[in-house]
């Protein structure tokens, strides 16, 4: 039997939902059934366990953003900040498509910190291992064949460029927090791209020569 789409839609979203907040141990499927209205009979009809469902929900996630977003980076761009702002527009926009699995992976870093390594399926822990080990190659892909000739002399671009990714870091966390909170259907995007681009200009004026 197939899963009706929208159907197999509000489980997913329930459940990255009850996942993100509760983490794995306290998210309840019951909650999740409740919010999907289905019965627990069908939830697990398609999924065996509590502990199938979480790694395909994980799974799922982590192909979503390979497909929207990875695969599309083009680290050819040679100017630092247009690189970036090229990252950040397909990160926006693929945020927009699915909000509720960008939350989940960010949730998924406070469920490693927080919760019983016992407690959570085997399996997690080694596709993290394996999401790791890309994100690590693409963190240095990031820095490579950047023109450099713009930046001040001192210190070092190398340090220059951690500064501007670590800054972007820090506003992309608090704009997807807006985002969440107000609903994306209400926010104006023309001024949050307006606010977006004034604060890489900001960052030029005091980085760049």
């Amino acid at each position: 039997m197939n899963l009706d789409p929208d159907k197999k839609e509000r489980i997913l979203i329930a459940a990255y939902k009850e996942f993100a907040d509760k983490g794995y141990k306290n998210a309840s499927t019951n909650t999740i059934v409740k919010e999907a209205d289905i019965s627990k009979g069908m939830l697990f009809y398609y999924f065996e366990s509590k502990k199938q469902l979480f790694m395909d929900l994980v799974r799922q996630a982590g192909d979503f953003i390979d497909e929207d977003l990875l695969r599309h980076i083009d680290y050819a761009i040679p100017d630092f900040f247009d690189r970036l702002i090229h990252i950040s527009t397909l990160k926006f926009q693929s945020f927009y498509k699915k909000p509720y699995i960008y939350e989940f992976m960010g949730g998924l870093h406070l469920v490693l910190m927080k919760e019983d390594k016992k407690e959570l399926p085997r399996e997690f822990y080694e596709y993290m291992q394996k999401q790791s080990g890309k994100n690590e190659i693409l963190s240095k892909k990031l820095y490579e064949n950047v023109d450099t000739s713009k930046f001040r002399k001192s210190p070092p671009a190398e340090e220059l460029m951690k500064i501007i990714q670590y800054s972007l870091i820090g506003y992309e966390k608090a704009l997807m927090e807006y985002f969440s909170n107000e609903g994306i259907s209400k926010v104006n995007m023309d001024e949050v791209w307006a606010d977006y681009f004034g604060f890489m200009d900001a960052l030029k004026e005091v980085l760049y020569r």
